[in-house]
């Protein structure tokens, strides 16, 4: 799949003003944009034939670093292209769920080739979601963000993440995640990520379980013969087919006076 750089590019000012938002709000010292280095006509030492659908790289221009000392690192990771799967961000790409690593730096090497340069920044907590803008299509962004460096204890680094998902919501305009019904039809194409082999075995495919974070507030029960969808906090039931998608659950939970979370809604991130 191939996307103009105008078309990827509309989106940028949006995603700068979120990172920069959240590392001012939250403190946090640093912030990346990645994409894959075919939307962005990116070539690099680590490309072939084989893995350049497959790699990813930062859009340098949708990056802040609020922590001057963190400026190595980000050149570090501009410099050095990851393979999807590889570190939160690479994992993002392949989910529409966000991806959060307590200490990256702990990450074996080929899971995360730049583990030794986040060890060196004493970088720990990263989360990292996959967004997709109304203006520029399927074009796919995946926002990283690297959580304070005294920020250890998991249950702090949930606390910034919940506060994060708040800021999130209040400053993203045209930035949304990705549909399950997105995440099937890409996964179909044999150009996108892992859609040749999905293709392959097609007709031998497992029914999916739910992935997106809504499903979390939710349970799927049998009304009749038909299956609903069941808020965990209030008992009601929705439709829940895939041909609906999940906006009909997202616009419940936000006005669902029993959701703990209603604050979170929108671009969520859980742990």
């Amino acid at each position: 799949m191939q996307f103009s750089s105008a078309s990827y590019k509309d989106a940028l000012p949006e995603i700068l003003e979120v990172l920069r938002a959240a590392c001012v709000t939250h403190n946090l010292p640093l912030a990346q944009t990645w994409a894959t280095c075919a939307q962005q006509w990116k070539r690099g030492s680590r490309h072939s034939d084989e893995n350049y659908q497959h790699c990813i790289s930062t859009i340098d221009a949708a990056c802040y670093v609020n922590d001057p000392q963190m400026q190595n690192f980000h050149d570090s990771c501009s410099d050095h292209h990851l393979l999807l799967k590889q570190g939160v961000a690479g994992k993002a790409f392949t989910t529409n769920q966000p991806c959060f690593l307590p200490d990256i730096g702990s990450s074996a090497k080929p899971d995360y080739p730049l583990c030794h340069h986040a060890k060196i920044f004493n970088l720990k907590g990263a989360v990292a979601i996959r967004l997709r803008c109304t203006r520029t299509g399927t074009a796919d962004f995946v926002l990283e963000f690297f959580l304070p460096t005294d920020c250890e204890a998991l249950e702090e680094q949930k606390a910034v993440l919940d506060t994060l998902s708040g800021t999130m919501q209040n400053v993203c305009q045209t930035l949304r995640t990705v549909t399950d019904k997105e995440l099937e039809d890409d996964a179909m194409k044999p150009n996108s990520f892992g859609g040749l082999q999905m293709n392959k075995k097609a007709n031998k495919r497992k029914p999916m379980a739910p992935r997106s974070t809504v499903w979390k507030s939710f349970t799927k029960v049998m009304v009749g013969d038909t299956v609903k969808a069941k808020c965990n906090y209030c008992g009601e039931n929705y439709c829940c087919e895939s041909k609906n998608g999940t906006s009909s659950l997202i616009s419940h939970l936000k006005r669902c006076k029993l959701n703990p979370n209603k604050s979170s809604v929108g671009v969520c991130i859980y742990v």
